[in-house]
């Protein structure tokens, strides 16, 4: 969890990239946990790149069906794009 937590700080700071390469050591270690590939999606969003960011929820999704960090990361990237009634589902299922 070493890349993960230092990833958060990267993450808050704003250096970015150096996030996102602490979040990849760290799925890579425990490809199981979705609240990394959240945080990574949410990192890729701080980005503007927004279909990473959304491979990330989706894979967070797909992990752990209950996860509401994926849901709502998922939901803010379809009310980004204006598919509004995509993320009211996605933010209800969060919910």
């Amino acid at each position: 969890m070493h890349f993960h937590a230092r990833g958060i700080s990267r993450m808050t700071i704003g250096d970015y990239d150096g996030a996102i390469a602490d979040y990849d050591e760290a799925i890579g270690l425990s490809p199981g946990v979705a609240k990394m590939r959240v945080d990574r999606g949410i990192v890729w969003m701080a980005k503007g790149d927004a279909k990473r960011a959304l491979t990330d929820f989706d894979m967070a999704i797909q992990i752990d069906r209950n996860s509401p960090g994926g849901y709502f990361g998922r939901g803010l990237v379809q009310a980004r794009a204006g598919d509004h009634d995509g993320a009211i589902a996605n933010f209800t299922h969060a919910i």
